[in-house]
């Protein structure tokens, strides 16, 4: 039996993931803090003339793009 004035989300459908995505501000807020910080160190490794590997930088990058898409896409809605 649902609580008082609440009957949960609708059914879950694999199409739910691409649509009912819901804005999360601390989400946002430390994924670009993350990814500013980040490509400053990058940045300051650059300028020492140190290499880097531009793959590091884009797994990265990916791994905070993915962590959006778990916390702020249909999965979110539904956890």
């Amino acid at each position: 039996m649902p609580a008082v004035g609440y009957a949960g989300p609708p059914a879950w459908h694999l199409s739910t993931v691409a649509t009912s995505w819901q804005f999360e501000s601390a989400v946002v807020a430390v994924t670009a803090a993350a990814a500013a910080c980040y490509l400053a160190g990058v940045l300051t490794v650059r300028l020492r003339g140190e290499p880097w590997a531009p793959s590091r930088t884009l797994a990265f990058l990916g791994g905070l793009v993915l962590w959006v898409v778990v916390c702020c896409s249909g999965i979110g809605v539904y956890e």
